[in-house]
């Protein structure tokens, strides 16, 4: 009995809560359950049959299985799947799924820094923010003050008022992209700036809300001086953060590549995403400008190539879960007497766009035609304005019914541009005002077929011996297909080089606008092609040297053991 005496009894209080989380378990599963089926049925409601982008569909999936609409209906067994939350400014999804979307989010611009040409990016920046700066200031500016003419502010500096004008000002890149793809413009001037414009225009649009919410946490307002100081201290920091990203972004690309095990890699580039996204919330920014940041600085290195086809079934599989709950967040009910000022909201959206966009590209060498394609390119919102709109719902800035007016301005931004892209591309020829930066090439083409580490050599000596004709590199980019795009101008004469990847091979085709340019290419190649071998050699010989130096001579006992 002593003996007895001293066993401890365990402390079991805890038992009654996990049985209950327990319980909870199997709920969970069937409501994540019902969010993939809404994402993905919804997806391919709109993608195959409406031709819209699937974004929309998702969008709309979550509005229909939400709290305010059948998701408040009892199930037999269950209940409501998805009941109206019991007081008004409260999430109306489980904190848990709601946390799964935002990590969804962190995954989303992560993947979108990633896909970044971040040499494009670099090199048409300055034109493109040109575009961008003004599809970020009038959109801003328009809907501040069209929530304070509306009677929804105070003042142009309330709240309310900048969160609308900061869902205004972000431009959707994965849907712009899309449109263009699949009319095969992608290479334009026009699409070539949207593009890089569409990426400079998230940017600003994730700084713009930095701003924002920085303000809003302060005294509770602000004014025009203090909107400055701190989109420019959120500018700062970002441009810190990325930096830092950069510098460090061939690091941890080795780092990544001496993983062996499946899925490693992956894991440890999204672990660096969700660390970077801390240190951008912990110094005021949003969690999505740090993802987005260490995606951009992956962009540039072999980890691209590694990471683009692993995080691909993870995107597909939880970024729409995001979209979904963002749909799941609307309450028609309370926007209901804002649809006229959601409308009308709307139309501001794609006007401001298109004025904002289309007049700083008509002063950049673009006729009417080329700014109105690019106004309209850029006017589609989407992923960016749904996750400002979620954060300013989240934290108390807006009620539902503004969520509710801007996820109306997305869906209406983001139907109505693909339907105008289309026609003003296919028709009117080049949008430039003098020689198109893409003229007509002659129909034959020089191709040729090099090893890929051949390749990575003989590429730069080829535009090196280019650029000593006077050519100068006017374009590159990659397009959706994987094809490197190199355009060099010559007062208006231009040489294209495509290359494409074949297994451990490389395809390259020629092509050129100047007359008898068959024969100044190929002593462009011959050069090239002698710099690359003296190059080789020249680093064989260090490598046979270094071997020399570094090896031991082995005993005859030893050469006959080995």
């Amino acid at each position: 009995m002593g003996a007895l005496a001293l066993v401890t009894v365990p402390d079991i209080t805890w038992l009654p809560a996990l049985a209950a989380a327990g319980e909870g378990v199997p709920r969970l599963v069937l409501q994540l359950a019902i969010i993939l089926l809404a994402a993905k049925l919804g997806g391919e409601l709109f993608e195959r049959w409406l031709k819209q982008p699937a974004v929309l569909g998702e969008l709309a999936g979550g509005m229909l299985v939400g709290p305010y609409a059948l998701g408040s209906f009892p199930l037999p067994g269950v209940g409501p799947l998805f009941p109206p939350p019991a007081a008004t400014g409260t999430i109306p999804v489980p904190e848990t799924i709601y946390f799964l979307a935002q990590f969804a989010s962190v995954i989303l611009l992560f993947a979108s820094g990633l896909e970044t040409d971040f040499r494009g990016f670099m090199r048409f920046g300055l034109t493109a923010s040109i575009v961008a700066v003004g599809g970020v200031v009038l959109p801003f500016v328009a809907g501040a003050m069209s929530a304070a003419l509306a009677g929804l502010a105070p003042s142009v500096f309330d709240a309310r008022a900048l969160i609308l004008g900061a869902l205004l000002t972000a431009t959707s890149v994965g849907i712009t992209a899309r449109i263009l793809s699949d009319i095969g413009k992608l290479d334009t001037p026009e699409g070539v700036t949207i593009l890089t414009a569409a990426v400079i225009d998230d940017v600003l649009g994730i700084l713009v809300l930095a701003v924002v919410l920085a303000v809003e946490s302060g005294a509770g307002g602000g004014s025009l001086a203090e909107l400055a100081l701190t989109g420019g201290r959120a500018l700062g920091v970002w441009i810190v953060l990325t930096g830092l990203l950069i510098v460090l972004g061939g690091v941890v690309s080795r780092a990544l590549g001496w993983f062996r095990s499946a899925g490693a890699a992956l894991a440890t580039a999204l672990a660096l995403a969700a660390f970077s996204a801390f240190v951008a919330q912990s110094a005021g920014l949003a969690l999505i400008i740090g993802a987005y940041s260490a995606g951009l600085a992956l962009s540039r290195t072999r980890a691209r190539e590694l990471l683009a086809p692993q995080i691909r079934p993870v995107y597909e599989a939880l970024v729409p879960i995001f979209f979904v709950v963002m749909g799941m967040l609307v309450d028609f009910r309370a926007t209901g007497p804002l649809l006229g000022f959601g409308l009308l909201l709307s139309l501001v959206a794609l006007l401001t766009k298109l004025v904002g966009c289309g007049l700083p590209a008509l002063a950049l060498g673009f006729r009417p035609l080329g700014a109105l394609r690019i106004g309209v390119g850029m006017a589609p919102r989407g992923e960016v304005a749904l996750i400002v709109a979620g954060l300013a719902l989240t934290t108390g800035l807006i009620g539902t019914d503004l969520f509710g007016v801007a996820v109306l301005v997305t869906l209406v931004t983001t139907v109505a541009p693909p339907v105008l892209l289309v026609p003003i591309f296919q028709r009117g020829g080049s949008g430039l005002r003098r020689v198109p930066v893409t003229p007509p090439l002659v129909e034959s083409g020089l191709g040729l077929t090099l090893p890929g580490d051949l390749f990575r050599v003989f590429l730069p000596r080829l535009l090196q011996a280019l650029e000593s004709e006077g050519f100068r590199l006017a374009l590159q980019l990659t397009t959706p297909s994987g094809e490197d795009v190199y355009e060099l101008q010559r007062e208006g004469e231009v040489i294209s080089l495509r290359s494409s990847a074949q297994d451990h091979e490389v395809r390259v085709v020629i092509e050129a606008t100047l007359p008898d340019w068959q024969a100044l290419v190929a002593a462009a190649l011959q050069r090239a092609a002698r710099a690359a071998a003296s190059e080789i050699e020249e680093g064989t010989r260090r490598l046979v040297a270094a071997l020399g130096q570094s090896s031991t001579p082995l005993s005859p006992e030893a050469a006959q053991g080995r």
